[in-house]
């Protein structure tokens, strides 16, 4: 009986060996997986796994030792990485303060944490920095008034007092670049209007442009067709308002508050353009000319198209269209530049022709940091233009 017995706990531990022996093979190889991919610590719970079953597993003590190695060279290879990465902030912010852009230098610097061994060098840095900012900021004070008074004076139209103003901001000055284009957008003004006074005093008409002429046309049309609209409301109400009202009285009405703010819309719009720039023409000429162009129309429409009533011309034809549409922007245009001339109060506007440019021009103002303060939001008057 006993030797049964001991039979069968010798197959029970043999049993038991062959699963240990298996399930140790299992955590081995995952672990070497896990290592193949570069997930040490990974592997490493695995392998101690192995230990658990098998303390004295040699294997797995190797492989545990090995796996640890691994983690502590990338960690120092990691750690060499950062140093690296915040030696370059620190450069590349000494790089940027001597290129004058001590702002973006200190930006950089912050970027440093306190744990890197850089960290207090970058603290020396851009406690100099602001110190530097500080003393650039009062030498900087008059530079500053100088440019903003020359803004004041060159938005009120007053160039020779703000090229003066911006002409003692010195060479070193962060506000010189910007004083010297808006001197020269100044000086551009100057000779502008200059040019016209003197052509003006000679008695001078300026040329016809092509440009400006379809500008007119175009800009005529549309502002006519977009105040007719408000008329139209307002002609269809007082049709309404009369005694005897009626579906017929309110289109009539509508049309003829239509048109007529169509022919005032559309002189306001030839005489926009075409006083934009270093040229002028009468208002009162150009809106007598849209008036007559509006009866001219009239008359022409009816003579080539017969109507049985009044509230019929609410669905004219194309033809019809454009002969009450083209006669007071026409008309309009021909009142304006029979009376053109030179004009001195000169200002670039949308449209310009001069110096044989076509120059689309508006006058804008700009806002921009000062470069001794980014807090500091200084205003620039400034000319944009587009030429041709």
């Amino acid at each position: 009986m006993g030797k049964y017995v001991l039979t069968i706990l010798c197959i029970i531990v043999l049993s038991c060996s062959m699963v240990f022996a298996d399930e140790i093979d299992d955590y081995l190889n995952k672990g070497l997986k896990y290592y193949s991919n570069g997930e040490y610590a990974e592997a490493i719970g695995e392998w101690e796994k192995v230990l658990g079953i098998d303390p004295e597993n040699q294997k797995a003590l190797d492989y545990i030792k090995d796996a640890e190695k691994k983690i502590k060279e990338r960690k120092e290879a990691e750690k060499k990485k950062k140093e690296e990465k915040e030696l370059k902030i620190l450069r590349n912010g000494r790089k940027l303060y001597k290129n004058k852009q001590p702002h973006k230098a200190i930006e950089l610097w912050t970027k440093i944490p306190e744990d890197s061994k850089y960290y207090e060098e970058a603290q020396e840095f851009i406690n100099f920095a602001e110190n530097k900012i500080k003393e650039e900021q009062a030498i900087e004070a008059p530079n500053k008034k100088y440019y903003q008074t020359g803004g004041f004076h060159y938005f009120n139209e007053d160039y020779k007092k703000a090229i003066k103003e911006w002409s003692k901001i010195p060479k070193t000055s962060g506000y010189y670049k910007n004083a010297q284009e808006d001197i020269n957008t100044a000086k551009q003004e100057l000779y502008g209007i200059e040019e016209a006074r003197k052509k003006k005093d000679e008695g001078e008409i300026p040329p016809l442009n092509g440009w400006r002429l379809a500008g007119e046309l175009v800009v005529g049309g549309v502002a006519g067709a977009v105040i007719g609209v408000p008329g139209a409301f307002a002609g269809g109400l007082i049709g309404a308002l009369l005694p005897k009202t009626s579906l017929r009285t309110k289109k009539i009405g509508a049309l003829f508050g239509y048109y007529a703010f169509y022919v005032v819309g559309s002189s306001l719009g030839v005489n926009g353009i075409g006083n934009s720039g270093n040229e002028t023409g009468s208002f009162g000429i150009t809106l007598a000319g849209s008036f007559a162009g509006a009866g001219i129309s009239i008359i022409t429409l009816f003579s080539v198209r017969e109507f049985e009533d009044l509230a019929d011309l609410a669905v004219m034809d194309n033809v019809g269209l454009i002969i009450v549409a083209s006669g007071p922007v026409i008309c309009s245009m021909i009142g304006f530049n029979i009376t053109r001339r030179y004009d001195d109060d000169y200002w670039a506007g949308l449209i310009n022709y001069t110096q044989g440019e076509l120059c689309f021009a508006m006058p804008t103002v700009s806002f921009y940091a000062n470069p001794h303060d980014k807090k500091d939001i200084t205003q620039s008057m400034d000319l944009v233009r587009v030429r041709f």
